[in-house]
């Protein structure tokens, strides 16, 4: 099942318009946060998975990828990544403030002890060294899409906020995005927790395939809040970005 996970998940993160939608928002909040000092910044995704997310790091810096599943990985060496480790987010293989940035999307909701993935995650970042999180927004959108996918929760932003603080990092920004998917997404998983689990819908995950053209038109909706992100946060949406510095 979880090389099934990794196959689907690479596939999807190609151009799918939730995910290539969200990896543009975060691409453009990256671009105004990060301003590294130093000419080759060491840049980590950890929990990389099939590596989608590499392909916009390259742009910062030479990433390296941790995940610990190596079926993951192998999606990631297939993609041309060679700067790689398999390991437990919650004792990380990396030395003490070795990363300028650390990306680490939609990794933590999976992590039973999330107070001990963040303190690792502030560890291994160098001083003045950036953060960016994702984490699903919510207990209420709770559904088989996160049973399938292994989570162990849903945050708010004074949840995350305080589990990053907690490690001893500075929140620059701590913001829910997706807000237009909220409603229709509760509707969606409360109706799918009500049918048979006989019925195959009630076992998939929320990536409904949609045509080419619906997924280039949901594409650039979702892309467009990049826009809104850039002058104010957004109060309620089914997501969470964060940037938070190491002091």
């Amino acid at each position: 099942m979880e090389r099934e996970h990794q196959e689907r998940y690479g596939q999807l993160g190609e151009g799918y318009w939730w995910l290539a939608g969200k990896y543009r928002i975060l691409a453009d909040l990256l671009r105004g946060a990060f301003h590294p000092e130093r000419a080759n910044p060491r840049v980590l995704d950890l929990g990389c998975g099939p590596g989608n997310f590499m392909d916009i790091l390259a742009r910062h810096g030479r990433p390296f990828g941790s995940d610990f599943s190596v079926d993951a990985l192998r999606y990631c060496i297939e993609r041309g990544y060679t700067r790689l480790a398999s390991a437990d987010f919650h004792h990380l293989p990396f030395r003490t403030d070795s990363f300028d940035l650390v990306t680490c999307v939609d990794v933590l909701e999976h992590l039973r002890d999330d107070e001990r993935a963040a303190a690792e995650l502030a560890r291994v970042l160098a001083p003045g060294g950036l953060l960016m999180m994702t984490v699903p927004a919510f207990q209420s959108l709770w559904g088989d899409h996160d049973i399938l996918y292994g989570h162990y929760r849903r945050y708010r932003v004074p949840s995350l906020r305080k589990r990053l603080e907690g490690a001893g990092l500075t929140i620059e920004r701590a913001t829910y995005f997706e807000p237009l998917y909220l409603p229709p997404l509760f509707v969606y998983r409360k109706w799918k927790l009500l049918l048979p689990r006989r019925a195959g819908l009630a076992q998939r995950d929320d990536f409904v395939a949609v045509g080419p053209r619906l997924n280039r038109l949901l594409t650039g909706l979702l892309a467009a809040e990049r826009f809104v992100l850039r002058h104010v946060d957004i109060p309620f949406g089914v997501t969470i970005v964060a940037l938070a510095r190491k002091p």
